[in-house]
């Protein structure tokens, strides 16, 4: 007799998200940059792949287009992966026995498990390092911003960094209108920084 779908058991299961980018190279010569704490980074193929692993799990960024080509697909599925960066975590079994104990597949093959590995593994955070502010950045800001409000946004900017958004926000940390007003001024900042279209845009994934 088939056992019912509710008593499936998962031995490994893949966490993945494909990120639409202008020019995947970029964003893999970045992201070979970067260090995890406590895992180990691997590098194939002139920055086609990183790995970051340990002995229980891996974090993967690659090219899918180059894969393709890779693997001799067909032209059209070749076209179709054409700009997509792709991530892939390969979660250790006690990943999943710590969101199911019994590491049921009605459990785990849902979008809230997705979302718990993505801020378990603090991919976003992780990400947010590409575009950093620098020096010239400021520079440029202060021709057309007040000094006080770049300090606002470099403030704010670092507490989403250590805190996270919604933690500001769930514990009113700002009142509603002077957390609109942060983003406002963080919208114009990067308005005044980008406008020539330099900075990578910013690889993020959307948890809500």
């Amino acid at each position: 007799m088939n056992q019912a779908k509710e008593q499936w058991k998962v031995k490994r299961l893949d966490i993945s998200y494909n990120f639409k980018v202008d020019n995947v190279g970029t964003y893999m010569s970045e992201i070979n940059k970067m260090i995890i704490s406590k895992r180990t980074k691997i590098t194939y193929n002139e920055n086609e792949t990183v790995i970051f692993k340990n002995k229980s799990s891996s974090i993967c960024f690659y090219d899918k287009e180059k894969e393709c080509i890779n693997k001799k697909e067909q032209q059209k599925v070749i076209e179709q992966a054409k700009g997509v960066l792709r991530l892939e975590i390969r979660p250790a079994i006690y990943h999943l026995r710590e969101y199911s104990h019994n590491r049921k597949a009605v459990d785990l093959i849902t979008k809230s498990f997705f979302t718990y590995m993505i801020e378990k593994f603090k991919i976003n955070d992780f990400l947010k390092f590409q575009n950093k502010s620098d020096d010239s950045e400021i520079l440029k800001a202060l021709y057309v911003m007040k000094v006080a409000d770049i300090e606002k946004v470099l403030g704010f900017k670092m507490l989403v960094e250590i805190i996270g958004e919604k933690t500001l926000v769930e514990k009113c940390y700002y009142k509603d209108g002077t957390f609109r007003n942060r983003k406002e001024l963080i919208d114009e900042y990067n308005k005044n920084i980008y406008q020539n279209g330099n900075k990578q845009k910013q690889l993020y994934i959307p948890l809500d």
